[in-house]
């Protein structure tokens, strides 16, 4: 390793040193050409003057060749020193292998570039050959052009001598006429033949006139053509001029980025003495923190501790309330949403039907979706709608405040305290032991029976928990794992351990004792909603969770109402929704979407796919199958085709565009796919174009939402 090491400061000088010689050289050989041609317009006098000055230059910059070369020698027995330092930090010696392979990238980037510049300039002299044939043909037609005018002309001057000579027949013909009076058959059959002569002189006439008016027409038309080509290849010497131009503004780019990185490793090797004294800091601080560690430890240990339920008995302390109603068999999924719709009305509350439907449907997708995240400004509505929505379903309730502390899943689902020697639960965490169907089963680590845990047995209901402000923390630290076996819930067999334990989460609630963590299975009968603020407090979501969830965004209000002081009567459902009604009754697959509905879905959805991968925005498997199981659960999805299309490209796509600059000529062809998506005959989302439209006037892109509740207001 300290070889590799040493190989590598050394490569790194060298190459330091090349970069520095090919520049100084190709400076030199710059200045050079500049000089010579100016020597071409300089007497002899002048050009020995030059020649003593340039002499001079040269003289100076192979002085300053060699100080570089003393310095470069310098850098290199400051890398043997380097690699001596090296051998005793290893921390240090694994950044400065990053400062080289980036060093090594960025020169690999700057040769590509270069290598791009070169093929751009052999375009550019193709472009130009072409234009230089084109011009060329062009006035090749022009002299065509002339030539046919001159024939033309000379057929004209042809024209008029047969004229005259028709004139001096006709006196011929009056001389003739009097000297024949009297024959008179001659004088009919001359009139004949003159008739004649003046139907072929009048056709003649009319066939040169279409001549050339073709003629005309023809060069008319090439002329054009030509016109048309010589502006399209102006066109492409601009762009291609625009190329250049911002290839050269990259390599400077490049270049610069190149010497910050010199200045950053400058800047690591005078940070060497405070990161030894650092590590020589840590390393005391961690043997005290070892030393009060084994004390505690030791403690800890002296006080003889409980046994391991009793450490777990705030596990079993149930987290959902007895229920007061029985649960329903059979259920009327349209019934239970009209009903939903009038109690918000009733209670005061306006969503869009289309909202409602898109919430409810996304509940249903949580095998591929299993996260649904309600965005936008404050004071839309968006924790009001999770929980007005499981009480009119009968379903369980769970409020979790996520705070901004949280940076790991204890914070979700509890942890283990070693001073009291017990584990501290979560509410969640008790509600999912809760709602376990398998609880109890052998193996699992689960320190109670079935038997014992029946009374708070609640597995055939539902349970609907709310992260509110969810991205208040990094949703990364507390829920990604967490989010990863929901997701594999899709291809596994529940019913078999083995295959179950793939999707189980795992508790550690023995601490240091050896006890066997418990494992918990989250089944379809919990659904998950977050909600977020955004505001400069707040975390972003990752590609990871929005790949992986439904994103409902609430647009600011298109009016601000006044409350309605009148209510209606709101009356609360009798009976609970169950777990059965909802995985086999309401949700479907995508086995059960129309043929029809799913041939137009794919054909959208590829050509999304394409538009998305033109601008390193792709997606793949998931998102598809996500949109088709979100149609297949859509309430009468066949006659809401444009209303499913449009959800999802609010929910799935849009996220996904969040910083593209919208003036980019690549990112507006992806947004035109979208418009030509949204102007489908079944879709014609008139509403979501005009917003989009209006996102698009700046060049960073970000989806603020509509509120299609108050724009349905301001047409009425």
């Amino acid at each position: 390793m300290n070889e590799i090491v040493a190989i590598s400061l050394g490569v790194i000088s060298l190459l330091g040193f090349g970069v520095i010689s090919a520049l100084l050289q190709f400076h030199h050989r710059q200045q050079a050409i500049r000089f010579w041609e100016r020597e071409k317009r300089l007497p002899d006098a002048t050009r020995f003057e030059n020649l003593k000055v340039l002499a001079e230059q040269e003289e100076a910059r192979l002085q300053e060749l060699r100080d570089r070369l003393f310095e470069a020698r310098n850098t290199i027995e400051e890398a043997e020193r380097l690699r001596k330092w090296m051998e005793d930090s290893r921390a240090d010696r694994e950044k400065l292998e990053f400062d080289r392979l980036e060093i090594v990238r960025v020169q690999a980037e700057l040769s590509r570039l270069q290598t791009q510049l070169a093929e751009l300039i052999e375009q550019k002299k193709s472009v130009e050959e072409q234009l230089s044939k084109a011009r060329q043909a062009f006035e090749a037609a022009v002299e065509e052009e002339r030539r046919r005018r001159r024939e033309a002309e000379q057929i004209s001057e042809q024209v008029k001598e047969q004229a005259a000579l028709l004139q001096k027949y006709q006196q011929e013909l009056l001389v003739k006429r009097e000297e024949l009076s009297q024959l008179g058959e001659q004088q009919e059959l001359l009139s004949r033949q003159l008739e004649k002569s003046k139907k072929e002189l009048a056709g003649l006439e009319e066939e040169l006139e279409r001549r050339v008016e073709k003629q005309e027409r023809q060069f008319e038309e090439h002329r054009r053509q030509l016109q048309r080509d010589l502006d399209n290849l102006k066109g492409q010497r601009e762009e291609l001029n625009q190329a250049v131009t911002r290839l050269k503004q990259e390599e400077k780019q490049l270049k610069e980025g190149l010497e910050r990185l010199r200045g950053e490793a400058n800047s690591i090797r005078l940070e060497k003495q405070a990161l030894e004294a650092a590590v020589a800091e840590a390393r005391s601080q961690s043997a005290v923190m070892q030393q009060a560690l084994d004390t505690l430890s030791t403690a800890v240990s002296g006080q003889g501790g409980g046994s391991a339920e009793k450490s777990a008995e705030d596990l079993w302390v149930p987290a959902l309330s007895t229920p007061e109603k029985g649960l329903a068999t059979e259920a009327d999924e349209l019934d239970y949403l009209k009903t939903f719709r009038n109690d918000l009305a009733a209670l005061g509350l306006k969503f869009h039907e289309r909202t409602i439907n898109a919430f409810h449907t996304s509940l249903k997708t949580t095998l591929s979706s299993p996260l649904i995240v309600l965005a936008g400004v404050s004071g839309t509505g968006k924790s009001e709608l999770p929980r007005r929505y499981a009480e009119s379903f009968g379903i369980n309730f769970l409020n979790l405040a996520v705070q901004p502390r949280w940076d790991s899943p204890q914070d979700l689902f509890g942890f283990y305290d070693y001073l009291e020697q017990r584990f501290r639960p979560s509410e969640l965490t008790r509600a999912l032991i809760q709602m376990d169907r398998f609880r109890g089963e052998g193996d699992r680590g689960w320190l109670k029976s079935a038997k014992e845990l029946q009374k708070s047995d609640r597995s055939r209901e539902m349970l609907l928990v709310l992260l509110d402000e969810m991205n208040l923390a990094r949703i990364e630290y507390y829920f990604s794992e967490f989010l990863s076996r929901l997701e594999t819930r899709r291809g596994i067999d529940p019913s078999q351990s083995f295959d179950r334990r793939k999707s189980e989460i795992s508790i550690d609630i023995g601490g240091r004792r050896g006890t066997e963590p418990m494992r918990i299975f989250v089944d379809a009968n919990v659904l998950f909603v977050g909600t977020m603020n955004e505001d400069e407090t707040t975390q972003a979501l990752s590609d990871k969770v929005i790949d992986r969830a439904n994103i409902l965004r609430f647009g600011s209000p298109a009016t601000i109402a006044r409350p309605s002081t009148t209510k209606k009567k709101y009356v609360a459902r009798q009976e609970r929704l169950g777990a059965d009604v909802w995985s086999k009754q309401w949700v479907k697959t995508t086995g059960d979407l129309d043929s029809r509905v799913r041939d137009q879905l794919m054909v959208w959805i590829e050509s999304l796919r394409k538009a998305m991968d033109s601008i390193q925005r792709p997606f793949a498997y998931r998102v598809s199958q996500g949109i088709l199981e979100y149609a297949a659960n859509y309430p009468n999805a066949a006659d809401k085709l444009g209303w499913i299309i449009s959800d999802q490209i609010e929910q799935k796509i849009l996220p996904k565009l969040r910083g593209v600059d919208p003036t980019d000529p690549k990112v507006r062809r992806a947004f035109d796919v979208v418009f030509d998506v949204l102007k489908h005959e079944e879709v014609k989302d008139e509403l979501l174009i005009e917003h989009l439209q209006r996102s698009n006037n700046d060049n960073y892109f970000q989806w603020t939402g509509l509120d299609r509740a108050r724009e349905a207001e301001l047409e009425r």
